[in-house]
């Protein structure tokens, strides 16, 4: 037999037969507090001693009492020991099973003991710890609601953090639908969560359409649409992933490490791989501090990660070279991960990343970049440009343009910290994308096509076959003096937010030029990045 359930069984006869010490009924109370596996093991053994127990009683009554005696009562008769004139010893009997009678009911009281009953409310598995600006789909819920096996928890919108009784937390980010299977499993058939799972929680599954994952002890995002696949991303530690077919057997099993994701479309025969996107799932506060703090109020008209420091009056993005009024761009946010502050990817020789719509650089909290990107859509191939950045905040001294491999600085000018990139393509016509933020800024000079303000870095160059030329493009960020910078009359013409089409002049070379105001830089809370 186990120890363990030796253990038990004989601190559950302790307590039966009435002679448990007062340590032996703290274990007990820790027991049915901690383990559902005790709580269930437990219900079973007094449900069976108080039946027991019972057939004695009815052994012991008289025949005339109506009541039935089977053949297990009367073998049990013949093994009862007798007191005074021969009766069982009935009242020990009668005693400790009412004993155990009272002591399922003060289980079910204290909700230790889940009813198993037909028709009875399955075993609390979770439950609501915050709901922040959730609006329900179905019958709202407050926070210290319980959660019950098989129960659904639909949300339209906002952010719901779950805790389970396994010690794992889910934040469920609207619009999303999550079934709970049991302590340690959910299903998630549409909507994003992220999950953080401590050691004793290993083996926390989620079920999505596509996708079976099995947590190793991690913090990781998930992302889930009906009838498109699923995403997982890694954050720490590790999480195997399947994929599977519509009746849930695996066709691909795979260890996702930190920093990665693993994609899961539809009818795919194998999993695809990239790398992972912190930014993409909302942590509720009382996550923050586990993952470095992913959200923070408002800063300066916009919003920021904390560890992020956007700084400046302004906030507002720059764009300047030559070209026409009729130029349109697209603006995109990516999320890149570099290692200890210096570019990584795909290089081509000393250039930089290899050409590709949304490939770029840019500056990190640790070394997690959140970019801005831009691409060029219709208009004149012409622009030159720049965009410098800080670090560690103490403001930027290399040089703005000046030479240099990707994430190099000019070492006689550059403090620790500074970031400076130079992207050149001269083979090919892509869209690219541009990045930065972080530190500040404080306008030096403008002459020429030139920047010497704290906030500038060459960003690529791009080469039409076609046309035979080469288009350099500059991008800066002027956080606390662009009015300084190009007067309060002068702004540019175009306002949005990423993925929108902006429409702006880029002219110049010095003057003219165009600015897009009020760009939310960074996703808000509220919208789900």
């Amino acid at each position: 037999m186990n120890p363990l359930h030796s253990d038990l069984e004989a601190l559950f006869n302790r307590v039966a037969d009435g002679i448990a010490s007062e340590v032996d009924e703290q274990q007990l109370g820790e027991l049915l507090r901690s383990s559902p596996e005790a709580r269930f093991a437990y219900r079973q053994f007094m449900a069976l001693h108080s039946a027991l127990h019972w057939d004695y009683v009815a052994a012991a009554a008289p025949e005339s009492s109506g009541m039935t005696v089977t053949p297990a009562r009367r073998a049990s008769e013949g093994r009862e020991t007798t007191g005074n004139g021969g009766l069982p010893s009935l009242a020990r009997r009668v005693g400790v099973a009412l004993a155990g009678a009272l002591t399922l009911t003060l289980l079910i009281a204290w909700g230790w003991f889940a009813v198993t009953q037909t028709g009875s409310k399955p075993e609390a598995v979770a439950l609501l710890h915050s709901a922040d600006g959730v609006r329900w789909q179905a019958k709202p819920l407050a926070a210290g609601d319980e959660l019950r096996a098989g129960q659904v928890v639909r949300i339209k919108e906002g952010v719901a953090e779950l805790r389970f009784a396994c010690g794992a937390t889910v934040v469920l980010q609207g619009p999303a639908s999550l079934q709970l299977d049991s302590a340690r499993q959910v299903s998630l058939p549409d909507g994003a969560i992220s999950a953080v799972v401590p050691p004793e929680a290993v083996g926390f599954t989620v079920v999505t359409p596509g996708l079976k994952v099995v947590d190793l002890g991690t913090r990781f995002g998930l992302k889930a649409k009906a009838g498109r696949g699923a995403e997982l991303h890694v954050f720490q530690g590790r999480v195997q992933a399947s994929l599977v077919d519509v009746e849930g057997k695996s066709i691909q099993t795979v260890t996702v490490n930190e920093s990665e994701a693993v994609i899961a479309e539809p009818a795919a025969a194998a999993l695809s791989t990239t790398a992972a996107e912190l930014d993409a799932f909302a942590f509720d506060a009382s996550l923050q501090r586990d993952v470095g703090g992913l959200i923070a109020p408002a800063i300066n008209g916009g919003s920021s990660w904390e560890g992020w420091t956007l700084q400046g009056v302004s906030n507002q993005l720059g764009i300047y070279g030559s070209g026409s009024t009729t130029d349109v761009y697209k603006v995109y946010t990516t999320v890149f991960r570099f290692d200890n502050h210096t570019v990584s990817g795909s290089a081509v020789g000393s250039d930089g990343f290899a050409p590709g719509k949304f490939s770029g650089g840019a500056f990190a909290n640790g070394n997690t970049i959140l970019g801005i990107g831009v691409e060029r859509v219709s208009g004149s191939p012409i622009a030159v440009p720049t965009v410098k950045f800080d670090l560690d905040n103490d403001s930027y001294k290399a040089a703005s343009t000046a030479g240099g491999e990707d994430g190099q600085t000019d070492i006689s000018q550059a403090h620790a910290g500074d970031f400076n990139t130079q992207f050149h393509y001269s083979k090919s016509w892509t869209p690219e994308t541009l990045a930065v933020f972080d530190g500040h800024g404080n306008v030096d000079q403008l002459t020429g096509n030139r920047v010497g303000y704290d906030y500038a870095f060459r960003s690529f160059a791009v080469f039409n076959a076609e046309s035979n030329q080469t288009t350099a493009y500059q991008l800066f960020f002027d956080l606390d003096a662009m009015q300084a910078l190009y007067g309060p009359g002068n702004p540019g013409v175009g306002i949005g937010r990423f993925g929108s089409e902006l429409t702006f002049a880029i002219n110049g070379l010095g003057s003219n030029h165009a600015v897009v105001q009020n760009l939310s830089i960074v996703p808000t809370k509220a919208s789900g990045r």
